[in-house]
């Protein structure tokens, strides 16, 4: 029997919730195979064959958060080389009141998600920058 084809007491859409984009996580996938595992025929148990493929699956979904997770610290770390090469340059940027606003970017703060610019005594977030004058 295919893991998706396994029902139980829990919600499905909350379990596919648990994950961006709805797919199903590490965990969920964890849960489903010790419940079809739970829930065999005794008399006819799952083959060797779809227990390997289903492991298989798991290594592959495991690979996958992993490289998800090198992406977006490596998009991060762009990001921060980025703001760091602005300090010195004039930009324009958009900023609270929406407004578009010009100055040159003195210092970078990197202790959050979003590296901060410091322009004119104040922080903006580097995606607020829309030129590099």
């Amino acid at each position: 029997m295919p893991v998706s084809t396994i029902t139980s007491g829990s919600d499905p859409a909350a379990a596919a919730a648990t994950v961006p984009g709805g797919g199903l996580g590490r965990q969920d996938f964890l849960q489903l195979l010790v419940t079809q595992l739970r829930n065999q025929d005794p008399l006819n148990p799952i083959g060797d064959r779809e227990f390997i493929a289903q492991m298989a699956q798991l290594s592959a979904l495991e690979a996958t958060n992993d490289l998800a997770g090198q992406v977006r610290q490596m998009v991060s770390n762009q990001q921060q080389m980025g703001a760091l090469q602005l300090v010195g340059h004039k930009v324009e940027y958009q900023d609270a009141a929406g407004k578009s606003t010009q100055g040159t970017v003195t210092g970078v703060r990197l202790d959050g998600s979003t590296p901060l610019l410091l322009i004119d005594q104040r922080e903006v977030p580097i995606d607020q920058v829309q030129t590099v004058l």
